[in-house]
């Protein structure tokens, strides 16, 4: 069994709150009867803090906010498109002060309700032909429903193909992956003059993956199998994806107690979760992150996700 896009895009948008999109499904392959038809459509219309898609893309920081904290939102225009403004209107209806800061930055304050904020300017206009960064991917569909996370992901370098016009969409996602993405979601740290510790035996110090995993490894995000052990090609489970979810956020300084104990005895397969990893499912299961695999009474810890269509969905 494997956790496929499908099934993450539904885990983000159940953490979400379950919204009801706003648009109709704009997507010919996705049936409105689907079980993630509601998540693609919201994942499309909004991603994980719900925004107007305009000419360009978007930064949230803190993806998750509390209320009461300080929400920083940053535009990021096409060329030839500016932003003049951004609005943020709560689930109400009420607007929200928001406060134009330096560097093309925008802040408000979250809210006891979800908010919905608009950088004003069109909708995103990819002319989906050659001059789109997916182009140069022979293996990638410029009229997929997964086409501007794609396009962002590519164009903003957070990920890359794995040879001269190959993508793999279909391909599972190993830990060195996982570790990539948080990496650069963190910044891309350079890990120069880091005191980096015993090497592992199995990752190359001059892999595209080798920074990544080290700062993983130093923040606690992701750790290895032991000491000289890191399973840079290994394909994550479902219960390690899960932690390593929960130490990034707590890295990133989330309040994680209020679902560290979230009852996990309806899952049929609850006994089976490792020990390292029961904190992070309770809390993943307790913030509708993750849900039952397939009839919903099992959570298939040791299931291996894949991503088709495609990695840049996680």
């Amino acid at each position: 069994m494997t956790c496929t896009t499908s099934q993450i895009l539904t885990f983000l948008w159940r953490a979400n709150g379950s919204p009801e999109p706003s648009v109709a499904n704009p997507f010919t392959n996705v049936s409105d009867d689907a079980y993630y038809a509601k998540a693609a459509v919201w994942a499309h219309e909004s991603g994980p803090v719900s925004g107007t898609v305009f000419d360009g893309s978007y930064t949230v920081y803190p993806s998750f906010p509390e209320a009461g904290s300080t929400v920083t939102v940053t535009p990021k225009p096409d060329d030839g498109y500016t932003v003049d403004t951004v609005t943020v209107t709560d689930s109400k209806g009420n607007t929200v002060a928001v406060t134009k800061g330096e560097n093309g930055k925008y802040t408000y304050v979250q809210p006891s309700c979800a908010v919905t904020f608009k950088p004003v300017s069109g909708a995103f206009d990819c002319p989906r032909d050659e001059s789109c960064p997916m182009a140069a991917s022979d293996d990638l569909s410029l009229g997929a429903w997964y086409h501007d996370g794609v396009h962002y992901c590519i164009d903003e370098d957070i990920m890359k193909g794995v040879d001269d016009g190959v993508f793999a969409p279909d391909i599972s996602t190993s830990r060195a992956m996982i570790a990539v993405m948080l990496w650069r979601l963190d910044g891309s740290p350079d890990m120069d003059g880091q005191n980096l510790g015993y090497p592992y035996a199995d990752v190359n110090p001059d892999s595209w993956y080798t920074d990544a995993v080290y700062w993983a490894r130093l923040n606690g995000v992701v750790t290895g199998y032991d000491a000289e052990h890191f399973g840079t090609d290994d394909a994550v489970t479902r219960e390690q994806l899960a932690a390593m979810l929960f130490r990034y956020a707590k890295y990133k300084g989330i309040d994680m107690l209020k679902y560290e104990s979230t009852d996990l005895s309806s899952f049929a397969d609850a006994a089976y979760i490792s020990d390292y990893a029961l904190s992070a499912v309770k809390w993943a299961c307790g913030a509708g992150i993750i849900k039952g695999a397939g009839d919903e009474a099992s959570l298939s810890p040791k299931a291996k996700p894949q991503e088709p269509k495609s990695r840049s969905c996680l």
